[in-house]
């Protein structure tokens, strides 16, 4: 997914980690978020380089990932995804 998000946004991107190292996740139980962001911004925190896309979801179900929008809260979109798939 983030390959596709790169060729999308025509610069690299990679995950977004914390002072730690890590990859900045959120389980949500059945889907798993993964912060991202391109790479310029994460080196420089240049707001205008910036990406304004959601985190990446995966669910754990083992159907395909997606990105999230901007316009609501994660758990928002997460809750109309699962309302969509009738859970």
């Amino acid at each position: 997914m983030l390959k596709k998000l790169e060729v999308e946004i025509a610069r690299p991107a990679a995950f977004w980690t914390g002072d730690d190292g890590r990859i900045r996740v959120t389980d949500l139980g059945d889907v798993v978020l993964y912060a991202w962001n391109s790479v310029e911004y994460l080196e420089t925190k240049d707001v205008f380089l910036q990406q304004l896309y959601g985190p990446i979801a995966v669910p754990r179900d083992g159907s395909g990932a997606f990105v999230l929008g901007t316009a609501l809260k994660p758990e928002e979109f997460i809750a109309e995804w699962r309302k969509s798939r009738g859970a």
